[in-house]
């Protein structure tokens, strides 16, 4: 069976879309009304102990991924059974996983003080901070968080993006309750634990009206547990690498540079990361559907639908970075206060860091949609102790620099050589060059787009600071990308991508 591949995505990226909005307007007023009400450290505290939970949650191993992945085939030959076989797998898989994180997140209690350097706000008990914040990470895994994977294979993203809104909406008027008539900050953190028990229960309410064949039950061969172990055997590294890529920069920010620069530093990852995973949406959108014309299609065609999405991505990413590069220093000056500022040197950095992140998206997203983790299970692993070692060295030498630069570092010289290869060479069936050209290409245009734009974006001297914003954001809008017009108007993949567009607005030529 065929997917309708085309108008999930629609569906996914339209509902994935609002629901990153929601999740950056709401949960932004919530970050301001804690600066203003309790301090920049608590943002510090708040980003620390969300990392060392992220780190816990590696207890999952990629159940989740490898199990959706079984399950694009199962849905391809309406294999019911199969299906709620899997999904029972990956439901005690999850329960057993959050005895793990429960009991691996009381052991670290003793040593949260060394993660620490010193400004911890004298009026809060980190311990009782941390415990309500590891009570909403182990919850999901008792509360049927294994029936979403049902969607994710269906390529219905966009259900649990509805959920998700929802949710989060209520989450933070709560919150927002908590900090501005109660100012409790203890409070505020609570209401992250009734947002995972609604979230979950919504998802078990959506899952038994739209799919109320599958259940979880029945047992699979144990040939079949024994492959989904070795796809979870690369999953591990993957996620332990992703895991310490994503987590190290805080943790080591914390203890050696303190809460404040915590703060400080978090106020702009805030930014990096809410545009990360907006773009995140996208190939959430169409994973499912990817997964589904590997098994379906050929090669050669996967092979042009490649070089479309990242003729797509170096356009979306390359724009995003031109917009953070020209607006990010006004829009944290109305954010957070002048006194919040980090250097322009540490914004070139993040736009760094992000566009080398982000810009290999498409050969990730192929790598997991063909179940490609094992054949650069280490990569990840590797990749991580560099990082981290990197991050403590240069860290004492350059301070924060160190910690950004160590990470652009890894994925610039190992992540995007090892991963592209890797795919290329065992899905594809060619060299990598032609990659690498995309790349290039990307990033020549890249520079081509930024500094015609934020040459223009500094001749704009206007007061108040929001005006000179709003028209700021007016050229990033159109500059960037009617020079992205202009330099590929003629190619193939403009050409294609311009077809598909209108092919999901149902615009005949």
């Amino acid at each position: 069976m065929k997917l309708e591949r085309t108008q999930n995505a629609t569906k996914n990226l339209k509902w994935g879309v609002i629901n990153k909005i929601v999740s950056l307007i709401i949960p932004f007023i919530c970050r301001t009304a804690i600066i203003r009400t309790f301090g920049i450290n608590y943002l510090g505290l708040n980003s620390l102990f969300t990392s060392i939970l992220s780190t816990l949650n590696l207890a999952e191993l990629g159940f989740g991924s490898a199990v959706v992945f079984f399950m694009y085939r199962a849905i391809a030959e309406d294999d019911r059974d199969r299906l709620c076989a899997l999904l029972n797998y990956i439901k005690r898989a999850y329960q057993c996983v959050g005895l793990v994180v429960l009991a691996a997140g009381l052991m670290l209690m003793p040593f949260l003080r060394h993660l620490i350097k010193s400004d911890v706000p004298a009026e809060i008990n980190i311990y009782i901070l941390y415990l309500l914040t590891l009570a909403s990470t182990v919850l999901s895994y008792f509360l049927f968080a294994y029936k979403s994977a049902v969607f994710q294979a269906y390529q219905r993203n966009d259900v649990l993006s509805k959920i998700s809104t929802i949710v989060m909406t209520v989450e933070k008027i709560l919150q927002l309750i908590f900090i501005f008539v109660f100012q409790n900050y203890y409070l505020y953190i609570s209401a992250a634990i009734i947002a995972g028990v609604l979230n979950n229960l919504l998802v078990l309410v959506a899952a038994k009206k739209q799919y109320p064949r599958y259940n979880a039950a029945g047992k699979l061969a144990v040939g079949e547990k024994k492959e989904i172990f070795s796809k979870i055997r690369g999953l591990i590294m993957y996620k332990i690498g992703n895991v310490v890529n994503g987590t190290a920069d805080s943790v080591v920010i914390s203890a050696f540079l303190g809460l404040s620069i915590m703060g400080k530093y978090g106020n702009y990852y805030y930014i990096v990361n809410t545009l990360m995973a907006f773009l995140g949406v996208y190939y959430t959108s169409f994973r499912a559907g990817i997964g589904n014309s590997i098994v379906t299609d050929s090669i050669e065609k996967n092979f042009r639908d490649f070089r479309t999405l990242q003729f797509t991505q170096n356009w979306i990413v390359g724009w995003c970075t031109v917009c953070l590069f020209c607006l990010f220093q006004d829009f944290i000056s109305i954010y957070a206060g002048k006194e919040n500022l980090l250097s322009i040197g540490y914004v070139i950095c993040l736009c760094a860091y992000f566009w080398i992140w982000k810009i290999q998206d498409v050969v990730h997203v192929y790598k997991e949609a063909a179940g490609m983790w094992s054949q650069d299970r280490y990569r990840p692993l590797i990749g991580a102790l560099i990082n981290l070692s990197l991050n403590l060295t240069m860290v004492q030498f350059i301070g924060l620099y160190g910690v950004i630069l160590s990470t652009v570092i890894v994925f610039l010289f190992l992540d995007i050589p090892w991963a592209s290869r890797v795919l290329f060479k065992n899905y594809f069936g060619f060299g990598v060059s032609a990659y690498y050209k995309m790349l290039l290409k990307g990033l020549v245009q890249l520079l081509l787009t930024l500094i015609p734009t934020y040459l223009l974006c500094m001749l704009i001297a206007l007061e108040p600071l929001v005006l000179k914003l709003m028209v700021k954001a007016v050229v990033c809008l159109i500059v960037p990308n009617v020079l992205y017009v202009v330099m590929n108007c003629r190619s193939d993949e403009y050409k294609a991508f311009i077809r598909k567009i209108k092919s999901i607005l149902k615009i005949k030529n």
